[in-house]
């Protein structure tokens, strides 16, 4: 057959569509994925084919500029729900007789609205089976204890994303279950509550692992690799290096070495030259290292006493600092 479609056809079939569903013509040429807003430009897809004979291509240039495999699927569509839903098949007829000029408008009264919202609910009950399986009741049941979809997705092996479609189509099927056996329900109530009452479970579970974790507080090493000291055994006095305490370690630094020099009072202990006059003399400050004879006992030292005792080789070190404190 030859196509009929034009300019003029396209705006006033999309007019009378956006006009019928209570939606602005925008829309049905728009981006918008919205189910409320679909369901209509599939219609006047479905009328552009069958009244006008217009070809997928074209179609589909004139709603938004999409690709014609996309009027195809939403003209099998319609075509397919047509033979299931008399009162959608009805609703085409009307806004057929309406592009034609035959009416002016349709008119829906209150008992056509209530009538085809429960034909809709009637008909969506039939695609789910409102009977959970016991994977859909576990998956469901451990989501409202508080779980989480990563814990639960992990325990099944699955992505996170399948277990959200599974407790969704089991929270789903649990509505379709009550409506069946009579019950008013809202839904967008009844999921809200859903979401709420998981948050607060969640909530209440890290508030009380967080006290848990309070009460219960684990002894602090003396150090990340030790226990206590490997020389003298105390967790009293702080860790200095390798395992030995500021007492027992090698090495005397900071605060530990400046007090020993006051100790000995600024000086040499064994020529008596001051701080500041061995930094004039002989360029260094002045020495502390361990006594020999007395191993937890220093002595402080002047850089001419140090080389005297302990030999020019050792103090010099070779570039090496080890053996100078």
């Amino acid at each position: 057959m030859m196509s009929k479609i034009n300019d003029r056809i396209i705006n006033r079939t999309i007019g009378a569509v956006a006009n019928f569903y209570n939606i602005s013509p925008g829309d049905i040429i728009g981006k918008s994925r919205l189910k409320s807003i679909v369901w209509p430009r599939f219609i006047a897809v479905y009328i552009l084919r069958e009244e006008y004979h217009g070809s997928f291509p074209i179609i589909a240039n004139k709603i938004g500029g999409r690709d014609h495999t996309t009027t195809m699927y939403a003209h099998k569509k319609i075509v397919d729900a047509i033979q299931k839903d008399l009162f959608l098949r009805d609703e085409i007829d009307g806004i057929r007789a309406v592009i034609r000029g035959e009416k002016k408008h349709i008119e829906k009264d209150e008992n056509y609205v209530i009538n085809r919202e429960k034909a809709k609910k009637k008909r969506e009950s039939k695609k789910i089976n409102p009977i959970l399986s016991d994977k859909e009741k576990h998956i469901l049941t451990e989501w409202r204890f508080g779980r989480t979809l990563e814990n639960i997705s992990q325990e099944w092996d699955v992505t996170r994303e399948r277990i959200r479609q599974i407790k969704d189509k089991a929270i789903s099927k649990e509505i379709i279950g009550k409506q069946l056996e009579g019950f008013e329900i809202d839904i967008n109530e009844f999921l809200k509550r859903e979401r709420n009452s998981h948050i607060t479970i969640r909530k209440s579970k890290s508030i009380s692992h967080k006290n848990e974790g309070k009460l219960v507080r684990k002894n602090k090493r003396w150090s990340r690799y030790y226990d206590r000291c490997r020389k003298c055994g105390t967790t009293i006095i702080p860790h200095r290096a390798n395992g030995f305490c500021d007492e027992c370690s090698p090495g005397v630094r900071n605060k530990r070495r400046v007090n020993l020099i006051l100790r000995a009072g600024n000086k040499c202990s064994l020529c008596g030259l001051g701080q500041d006059e061995s930094f004039r003399t002989l360029g260094r400050d002045l020495y502390v290292v361990r006594d020999t004879d007395s191993p937890r006992n220093y002595i402080v030292m002047c850089r001419k006493c140090f080389l005297t005792r302990a030999g020019k080789k050792m103090g010099e070190g070779h570039g090496n600092s080890r053996g100078k404190f």
